[in-house]
């Protein structure tokens, strides 16, 4: 115990408390544009119509929107990808994005469900006596249909907690979010997030879709922005044990660091084959920037590439990369890729599909070895059936495994899956130790049942809960798990969870242009789409306001025009 408390005194004078005082800064009339629009009148209730602003001689795209009969002005696309917003999805004074089902709020902007890192623009809007309507905006915010980057406090109900050390273990989607929330809702105590890479946090998830993806250009937020909300990032710093008595971490840089909460956010780390070979240095995992790098060194137009697994990393990737090798193989366990998230239908359409772009599949069979030489180079791999395959280069995308080492001085409950236990509100048993993201076992309030979600939006709504819960405010995790894929420019969306027991198509499957509505019992437990946004976002809305839709309601041959009304 002596240790600890001498170790912890002395790293006082770095990771202090001191109270952290937000300054608004003051607006300046010169910023700001205002114009005539429309007349009240030219937007009927419901509608989104989109109109411009000058800036500098320069059109900029504004979206309005009528709802209980008030006009609300905004930026025109998401904040995430920049998916056009006059496509979205209307809720209950929130709009969703068409694409990736990230939701705002429409008087504030707020993001009310992720994925995005940034809120959206929302304009001031005013109106004379001849129903003329008139929006003021933000020069910056025209050109960006982003909030600006600035701290803006919510008002702390009495009682919650402002003040003490909160450690994040984990700079990812769900780490980070925690990081901004807390400031978001005005604690003014020292907010410390160690981060495995040597990089700030990003978002990893186009690492498989874009070879030439860049760290760098794919950051949550600049540095800049953390130092302004006194957010304390250490890159390349993990914690390797927590002592819940006498609340401390021990962190690889040698430093025992006291902490009054802990969020434990360290994500999920690639599962590697342990067959014979497998430690070869040709043979990699992709979850990471330097996973990327490494694997974009030893690319060259005669390497022989095998993919071990059928998921969505594999599949992308073999998407990104067959051009840049001179063959690509991938080996699933089984008959069709995804099968086990879309079904038989729709994977043997994306078999079909790669196997015209020159990708081989070879199904029902994994690698039991891999050959190599003494100079520790990949020449083949061995199937389970004996068969022998040339291969110089292998990526292992056979799912994620859970690293919790650090837990073994606390009592912290694991689920089977070796992910965290948590509850509605990402607490775990022990007291002041939260989890989230893709380390954490959540409930998902419209299934009954507690899963690992592993994407980047269900990560950032995990985060966000979890940062409430440690200022004392419990708001229970609602949010819907959502994502998509593009391969080979076509994008298939997926809302929803779960195993089902029957698929209902509308569409057609085989030209990628469907949708099908996944059903356990007499309920729509999930759907994915092709070509008919956005009707995945509109069934995640669905969910959201506590709808549940009937499968004998997806089975009329109007089903498509009639829930995307």
């Amino acid at each position: 115990m002596s240790f600890f408390r001498k170790a912890i005194a002395l790293n006082n004078a770095c990771f202090d408390t001191d109270d952290f005082t937000i300054e608004e800064p003051k607006p300046r009339n010169e910023d700001y544009v205002e114009s005539f629009i429309c007349k009240v009148d030219d937007i009927h209730e419901s509608e989104k119509k989109v109109f411009t602003m000058k800036v500098d001689d320069i059109e900029h795209e504004i979206l309005l929107v009528k709802q209980c009969g008030r006009i609300s002005a905004m930026g025109s696309k998401c904040p995430h990808y920049g998916a056009p917003l006059v496509n979205a999805v209307l809720g209950d004074c929130r709009i969703r994005c068409p694409w990736h089902g990230a939701c705002f709020n429409m008087l504030t902007g707020d993001i009310e469900d992720y994925p995005s890192s940034n809120a959206l623009a929302i304009h001031e809007v005013r109106y004379d006596d001849d129903r003329n309507v008139y929006v003021r905006a933000h020069k910056e915010e025209l050109q960006t249909h982003k909030r600006r980057q600035e701290v803006i406090v919510k008002p702390m109900p009495r009682g919650w907690d402002t003040k003490g050390h909160f450690i994040i273990m984990g700079g990812g989607a769900a780490g980070t979010t925690a990081a901004v929330t807390l400031r978001e809702y005005g604690f003014k105590g020292r907010i410390s997030v160690f981060c495995a890479e040597n990089l700030a946090p990003y978002d990893r998830v186009k690492l498989s879709k874009d070879l030439n993806f860049d760290a760098n250009k794919n950051k949550f937020y600049d540095m800049d922005f953390y130092k302004k909300m006194n957010i304390h990032i250490y890159p390349k710093v993990e914690v390797v044990v927590i002592f819940p008595d006498p609340k401390a971490v021990y962190v690889s840089s040698n430093n025992c660091v006291y902490y009054d909460k802990i969020l434990i956010a360290t994500g999920a780390v690639s599962r590697w084959n342990t067959v014979p070979g497998a430690r070869s240095a040709s043979v990699r995992v992709l979850r990471n920037n330097e996973d990327l790098l490494v694997i974009r060194s030893l690319l060259a137009k005669n390497k022989k590439l095998v993919i071990l697994g059928d998921g969505f990393i594999g599949l992308e990737f073999a998407a990104t990369v067959v051009n840049e090798v001179e063959s690509v193989t991938i080996l699933t366990r089984s008959g069709y890729p995804l099968n086990s998230v879309f079904g038989s239908n729709i994977g043997s359409v994306i078999k079909e599909m790669f196997e015209t772009k020159s990708i081989k599949f070879i199904t029902c069979n994994t690698i039991k070895e891999f050959t190599i030489t003494y100079e520790n180079v990949l020449t083949h791999v061995v199937l389970d059936d004996d068969t022998v395959l040339p291969a110089s280069m292998c990526i292992l995308c056979i799912g994620s495994t859970h690293r919790t080492g650090y837990l073994i001085k606390t009592n912290v409950r694991l689920h089977e899956s070796g992910a965290i236990e948590v509850d509605k509100f990402c607490r775990t048993n022990c007291e002041d130790i939260y989890a989230a993201g893709d380390v954490a076992c959540a409930p998902l309030a419209y299934y009954g049942v507690s899963a690992v979600v592993g994407h980047v939006g269900y990560a950032q709504s995990m985060g966000r809960t979890a940062a409430l819960s440690m200022l004392g405010y419990m708001q229970p995790l609602k949010a819907v798990p959502f994502f998509w894929t593009c391969l080979f420019g076509k994008t298939i969306r997926y809302a929803g969870h779960g195993p089902y027991d029957d698929v209902i198509y509308h569409g057609n499957v085989a030209e990628f242009r469907f949708v099908a509505c996944y059903t356990k019992g007499n309920k729509v437990v999930a759907m994915a789409s092709c070509g008919y946004d956005p009707i995945v976002s509109n069934f995640a809305e669905y969910v959201t306001a506590n709808k549940i839709l009937l499968k004998e309601e997806a089975l009329d041959e109007n089903f498509i025009a009639n829930f995307n009304a």
